[in-house]
């Protein structure tokens, strides 16, 4: 495997397990609404931000897909918060 190649695959790694802390965040959360409502700003700031720089349109492809499931992850949330969990 090449070096860039090895770069790619550890970027994806750290992506992956920040997706997991997030969904763990989202899915322990007291106040998922509220982490609805910051995360939609937060996310709408951060997109913002890098296109004011020269980012490529991959990265911002990247940032946009992964709030998509972050915002899935909390739309489930949502939909389950009255439903009993069952503790991990």
């Amino acid at each position: 495997m090449s070096e860039e190649a090895d770069k790619i695959e550890f970027v994806r790694g750290q992506v992956r397990a920040l997706i997991a802390f997030a969904t763990a965040v989202i899915q322990s959360c007291q106040e998922p609404e509220r982490l609805d409502a910051v995360f939609a700003v937060l996310s709408q700031v951060a997109l913002a931000s890098s296109e004011t720089t020269l980012v490529s349109d991959r990265l911002i492809s990247g940032m946009t897909s992964t709030n998509e499931r972050l915002r899935e992850s909390l739309a489930t949330r949502l939909r389950n918060q009255g439903m009993p969990r069952n503790p991990v």
